[in-house]
């Protein structure tokens, strides 16, 4: 996975022609603290990610506008 930088960003979009601006993404979530290490599947749709968790982390799964937890097409939790 890669991401850019600042300078970066804003050169793609000047090659393009597009303005940049900043964006706020809202969303719902059920969160936790991890009390022990745990192992984490992040699914939606496959397998994404697989991380452990140590104390004191948040375990964060994605709910609906109806607060209801999103599941995949599988029925997997998108944690």
């Amino acid at each position: 996975m890669w991401s850019l930088v600042g300078a970066e960003f804003r050169k793609v979009a000047d090659q393009i022609g597009r303005k940049t601006f900043k964006a706020r993404k809202l969303g719902l979530v059920a969160a936790r603290k991890a009390v022990k290490a745990e192992t984490i599947e992040t699914r939606w749709d496959g397998k994404e990610t697989t991380n452990t968790t140590r104390p004191g982390d948040w375990i964060v799964t994605n709910l609906s506008p109806e607060r209801k937890v999103l599941l995949d097409n599988k029925g997997n939790e998108n944690t």
